[in-house]
């Protein structure tokens, strides 16, 4: 009898003992689960953050050629009305000239009359 109730203890504890080791492998195995959620939504938020600061640039590099294109937009602008007011200059002098010398020469005539 004594045997028997010794053994139904010695059962009863090594019972307990898996329950408690199984209660401690689920345990271990629930942190284990959320360390590896937690390195996840890190990993997820910084992929997004990069995808976020690639976006920035590429939106401000966008930008950057923007205002690139209209500098050389509004440089060639002015460009060309810089060489049209120097045409301009050139036809005003030659026409001066002109007139210089259509003087000078009705001078010399009205000299030779």
């Amino acid at each position: 009898m004594k045997e028997r109730d010794e053994a139904r203890r010695e059962q009863m504890n090594e019972r307990e003992q898996a329950m408690k080791e199984r209660d401690q492998a689920m345990k271990e195995r629930d942190q284990a689960m959320k360390e590896r959620d937690q390195a996840m939504k890190e990993q997820d938020e910084a992929r997004r953050e990069q995808m976020n600061e690639r976006e920035q640039a590429m939106k401000e590099r966008a930008q950057a050629m923007k205002e690139r294109d209209q500098a050389m937009k509004e440089r060639d602008e002015a460009t060309k009305e810089l060489d049209e007011a120097k045409k301009m200059q050139v036809m005003e002098h030659d026409l001066k000239l002109k007139e210089q010398e259509q003087t000078i020469k009705e001078r010399d005539q009205a000299m030779k009359e």
